[in-house]
């Protein structure tokens, strides 16, 4: 878990979030399709962290995702810290819908 202390660090560098925005994703996370978030981490995400979540050059998603709260998830996709694409353009349930996805691939 080498990147989790660094990777952590870089999201509480990262611009400020709406929280009213984070808690409206979190509030439809329980009815989130995690079928549908392996679409969206497709389109978005796998580029750089690859389907298994370790791609090059990128943080390691095994070791992050479990230690990391559902609200940072959210975070971090939203304004994506340092080297990573913002995707606050996805809409709210597109965002749980990953988060939900993160969950059941690396579980906490």
């Amino acid at each position: 878990m080498r990147f989790v202390p660094l990777f952590l660090a870089l999201v509480a560098c990262a611009s400020e979030v709406d929280a009213v925005r984070i808690d409206d994703v979190l509030a439809i996370l329980p009815d989130a399709d995690p079928d549908a978030g392996q679409q969206v981490y497709a389109s978005e995400c796998e580029r750089c962290h690859a389907n298994d979540g370790l791609g090059v050059g990128a943080v390691a998603l095994p070791e992050v995702v479990p230690a990391t709260s559902d609200a940072a998830l959210v975070e971090i996709v939203l304004s994506g810290p340092s080297f990573m694409p913002s995707l606050d353009a996805l809409e709210d349930a597109a965002l749980a819908d990953l988060v939900a996805h993160l969950r059941t691939e690396w579980p906490q």
